[in-house]
């Protein structure tokens, strides 16, 4: 019973949290509203380059959030395991592929920003 008031508890707060942390403002877009409060992004033309690059500003704190997650269930089912060797195990295996995933998406984040800028003829970001 506990574990599924701590999933559902955990499933429900990342259903609050993460969409705030998505739809934040990046700080270039923070920044320019600080000197222009009159500016607005809603009717925005642009590039495609320019829609990449918005996604790709945005994706590394919706990918934060989601390890931030993973991370605390991870944990949380490796503390409530008292000392059970296979739940111990399997909070392990959680924590495990939650940092190979974090380094996968690093990765990936990194090489679509380079290919962006060796083909973007703006030179964005």
């Amino acid at each position: 019973m506990k574990e599924r008031l701590l999933k559902l508890f955990l499933f429900l707060s990342g259903i609050i949290f993460l969409p705030a942390n998505v739809l934040a403002l990046t700080p270039e877009e923070a920044a320019l509203r600080s000197l222009d409060p009159t500016v607005a992004n809603v009717n925005k033309q642009g590039t495609i380059f320019e829609l990449i690059d918005d996604v790709m500003n945005r994706l590394p704190y919706f990918l934060g959030g989601l390890a931030f997650l993973a991370l605390l269930i991870s944990g949380a089912i490796y503390v409530s395991s008292l000392g059970d060797p296979t739940r111990m195990e399997v909070a392990k295996k959680n924590l495990t592929w939650t940092v190979i995933g974090i380094l996968a998406a690093s990765t990936v984040f990194i090489a679509i920003k380079v290919i962006l800028w060796v083909t973007n003829p703006l030179q964005l970001g």
